[in-house]
Order: structure tokens, then C-alpha cells, then sequence
């Protein structure tokens, strides 16, 4: 997955920026005028001071900081802003296209307002809660073997956390035949979503389920607010090349290396006042 990146800015041309790019093989930035919708986000500068990471349309990216223009080696810190935005939609984007479809119809998950059936979130639609309001995530196992849960959030502030981790010990949850499991949350906005006068978010609620014990741990990120991370992809590439590549065969031991993954979108907006 490439994502084009284009420079606004009156030093587009300068060597540094493909210097921090050169070893992040994702990132094409670009300083050439072409057609907006080839780019995923822009670069401009703002005030005439800050570095200013945008959408194609040129609008704020909320929750990603800008980098003052005189700080120290400030390209490269805009480049791994950008290396840690673009491995965040990576991750948001993983699917396995090659799995069969007997582990996907294996079981049933849901993300649902207990007190309103109605708003139950299907593999198709979101889920939309104010801030406070409690909603649930539910998977029924529907098969005679036993599946292995994963469950990770990607937040709003760019930081992908375990969710499960919050209720058990483990990143896993172990789902015998004909077995449920749910875990209830509360709907909330970031800690600095007022600072970017953000009112309504969406968070991506990111499910795995495999048929044997493995581990997803390696999709954490902090929050942008903490440390960006760089380099990752490539790993994450490595990573989900090896799971691929072991479901490819008809073999029972390839039955077992079986997984499968889908998005809940929970929009969360502010409560009316």
C-alpha cells in the first residue's frame, strides 16, 4: 500500500525531506503539482511558522500536531508524523482476503446499544452513542471448534490499544463451541479533543478471530501525543505476509492457521446540552 504525500511548502524541493522519507519504502512525498485526488495528504505551512499535516482537501488532520519550522531537524519530525499516520490507516485497512469463508461464518459479532436493538451494528453499518452512553461488543462462536478473539481499537488521537487487555489478563479470549462473550464500554471523546474543537469522533473497533492461539500485540501504537512510531510497517508487512502465505494450503494444519478480521465504527458526538 503506497500513500502519496504532497509538499505546499516553499521548501518542497529540498533534499532533506526525501532524506527522512529514504528508508520508508510506503511514503511517497512528493513536491510537483499534480492532481489533488492522487494525494492522500498535503504538507503546508501554517501562520507561516508550523508545519501542517492536511487531508487531500487541505483540512486539519485533528490531533496531529503542527511542527514549528525552526525546531530541530523538523522535516524528519513531520515525516514521522506522517510514517505514523499512514501505518495507523495500514493497519485500519487490513484484511484477509484468502480466508475461507467457513471461518467467517463461524461465528456472529455485534457492536449494540443494550437498551435499544434497533442500533445493533452489522459487518455494514456504525454504531452512533453520545458521550456517557454505555454500548456493548458481542461474538457467539457458531461452529463445533473453538476460535480465538482478538479485539483492538484504533483511536481517534492515533494510538491503537488492546481492548480486551482492559477486562482479562490476556489479548485473547479463548471461545469454546456454541460459546458467547461480550464486554460492555462507555462512549467518550479523546482527553484533547477540545483543544482541536473536535465534537463528534470515530473510533475503529478492529476484530481477529483465528482457529489456534497467535498474537496481534505488534498493532499497538501510542497516542501521537506520546512518540510517533516509525518503521513499523515494514514489520507489519513481514507480519501479515507470514499469515498469508501459512492459509494458503488445504491441509488440516492449514485449516488451523485460518484467520479473519472486520471494523465496528462506533461515531461518538458530544451530549447535548
Amino acid at each position: 500500500m503506497l500513500f502519496f504525500v504532497q509538499l505546499l511548502t516553499e521548501d518542497r524541493f529540498d533534499i532533506e525531506w526525501q532524506n527522512a522519507s529514504a528508508d520508508l519504502p510506503h511514503l511517497r512525498i512528493l513536491c510537483e503539482d499534480g492532481d489533488k485526488k492522487d494525494f492522500t495528504y498535503n504538507v503546508q505551512v501554517h501562520m507561516e511558522k508550523e508545519y501542517q499535516i492536511c487531508y487531500s482537501s487541505r483540512e486539519p488532520i485533528p490531533f496531529v500536531p503542527s511542527i514549528p519550522l525552526s525546531q530541530d531537524s523538523a522535516k524528519y519530525r513531520v515525516v514521522e508524523l506522517l510514517d505514523h499516520i499512514t501505518t495507523y490507516k495500514y493497519i485500519e485497512a487490513i484484511e484477509n482476503r484468502i480466508s475461507s469463508q467457513s471461518l467467517s461464518k463461524s461465528f456472529e459479532a455485534r457492536m449494540f446499544v443494550p437498551t435499544d436493538n434497533e442500533r445493533g451494528s452489522t459487518e455494514d453499518s456504525d454504531l452512533e452513542v453520545s458521550v456517557g452512553e454505555k454500548f456493548c461488543f458481542e461474538i457467539k462462536n457458531l461452529s463445533e471448534d473453538v476460535l480465538y478473539i482478538y479485539l483492538y481499537t484504533l483511536r481517534p488521537d492515533w494510538s491503537i490499544i488492546d481492548q480486551l487487555t482492559a477486562f482479562r489478563s490476556s489479548e485473547m479470549v479463548v471461545l469454546g463451541p456454541s460459546c458467547r462473550f461480550d464486554i460492555a464500554l462507555e462512549a467518550d471523546l479523546s482527553q484533547d479533543s477540545h483543544n482541536f474543537q473536535v465534537t463528534s469522533e470515530d473510533e475503529v473497533f478492529k476484530l481477529f478471530v483465528t482457529r489456534r492461539p497467535d498474537s496481534f500485540a505488534g498493532l499497538k501504537m501510542d497516542s501521537l501525543s506520546s512518540s510517533p512510531t516509525r518503521g513499523t510497517l515494514n514489520t507489519l508487512g513481514n507480519f501479515l505476509d507470514t499469515r498469508r502465505k501459512r492459509c494458503r494450503g488445504n491441509s488440516d494444519s492449514d485449516h488451523e492457521e485460518e484467520w479473519f478480521t472486520k471494523n465496528f465504527i462506533v461515531k461518538t458526538k458530544a451530549a447535548s446540552m
